[in-house]
């Protein structure tokens, strides 16, 4: 029985889809059933899919498009495909290497546990073009949505047909009201180096080019090495872009 809904929308994304697709692969004690609902391109993905197969994801659905969507309404579509028994709406976006054990952690804190709403407060961000590399700390958990979001599945239930196209997740926080928030590094714990999002390959990294230029909160410039903690071949491939 599938419990967990991994939600991928992919627009102009073929040259860095291949990120998420592996971090999904490099999930660690993954004792669940889980799905992949795919919308728009499903290129990148097909070549995948016997290895998300063997990283415990039983079905892939791919919803193809024939004209332009706004973010907002592809989580919409996305929450209304997935499985009746599915419990929990992980987000996910092409550029972003989840760390190895996120779907562990938020089946944990959503199937078990009942949030409504977990997400990141650390995150470090590579840009592509410049090679800089940045880390989003919201200490203060300020941002409600976060970074890397995942909901309870009738949570995401609630989010009504939109249009948002800019500043998404704040919007989706306010139309479905989680009234729990879990940060999943909490405390001591520092997995969150075992991740990263990546900018440089599609029109909203692209506008991301000033917090690497000035940085300031939620941002902090960080001495952090990538190649420290992600897969060589992960790190090797992403360098040669």
């Amino acid at each position: 029985m599938i419990e967990v809904t991994v939600a991928l929308p992919l627009y102009k994304a073929k040259d860095i889809a291949w990120l998420c697709l592996e971090s999904f692969c490099n999930q660690v004690d993954v004792g669940f059933a889980w799905e992949l609902i795919v919308i728009e391109e499903q290129e990148a993905v097909r070549a995948y899919e016997k290895r998300l197969k063997k990283a415990g994801c039983k079905n892939i659905k791919y919803i193809p498009l024939t004209e332009w969507m706004p973010l907002g309404q592809k989580w919409k579509v996305m929450a209304d495909f997935a499985d009746e028994n599915s419990k929990c709406y992980i987000w996910s976006a092409a550029d972003l290497y989840s760390e190895p054990k996120r779907f562990k952690k938020t089946y944990q804190y959503i199937n078990v546990e009942g949030y409504d709403w977990v997400c990141d407060r650390m995150c470090p961000f590579y840009d592509i073009t410049s090679g800089k590399t940045i880390l989003y700390a919201d200490r203060e958990c300020q941002q409600r949505a976060g970074l890397s979001a995942s909901t309870r599945m009738e949570v995401m239930k609630r989010l009504p047909d939109n249009n948002y196209a800019k500043k998404v997740d704040g919007l989706i926080v306010k139309a479905v009201r989680p009234k729990t928030f879990k940060n999943i590094f909490d405390g001591e714990n520092e997995d969150w180096k075992y991740g990263f999002n990546t900018d440089g390959m599609n029109l909203i990294s692209l506008n991301r080019a000033k917090y690497y230029h000035n940085v300031k909160w939620p941002f902090e410039k960080t001495d952090l090495d990538l190649r420290d903690y992600i897969p060589k071949n992960v790190i090797d491939k992403l360098f040669k872009l």
